[in-house]
């Protein structure tokens, strides 16, 4: 951590943790509840998209456990760097335009994954594929 606090210093910036996935199988409602998808997003100025991450699960009837099936991690760009509360948005979530670009270019280089520079419909696209179907759950939703 840096020595402002609890502003992440670019060197400590990586993508997501170790998640143990399991192989979920849709074929077996009996065993299997369905899935859940609770996501999370950090906003900028004018509600700007700056990070979405979200996880699926489902529940096992047999073993009683959630498993973990899938997750979603992105990380975008503000269109309007300029103003005061651009960097103040950015500096409450432990992000800074340094970050998030070292955080899109290891999403690039370990899972060959790439997107939109910044949040745009074909994203929010992307986000309702990866979570249709699912029983959707969001920490900190401002507007629906």
């Amino acid at each position: 951590m840096s020595e402002k606090g609890d502003l992440l210093d670019v060197r400590d910036a990586k993508i997501g943790g170790k998640i143990p996935f399991k192989k979920w199988d849709p074929s077996h409602p009996e065993r299997y509840s369905r899935p859940i998808t609770i996501f999370d997003t950090e906003t900028g100025h004018n509600d700007e998209i700056l990070s979405l991450a979200a996880i699926k699960v489902v529940y096992n009837n047999f073993t009683r456990q959630l498993e973990f099936v899938d997750q979603y991690e992105r990380y975008y760009h503000s269109k309007d760097t300029r103003s005061k509360s651009y960097r103040e948005h950015l500096a409450v979530h432990g992000l800074t335009p340094k970050i998030i670009e070292k955080l899109r270019k290891q999403q690039a280089r370990q899972q060959r994954l790439k997107y939109s520079e910044y949040y745009s419909p074909q994203e929010e696209i992307n986000f309702r594929e990866f979570f249709r179907g699912s029983i959707l759950s969001g920490h900190n939703i401002a507007k629906a």
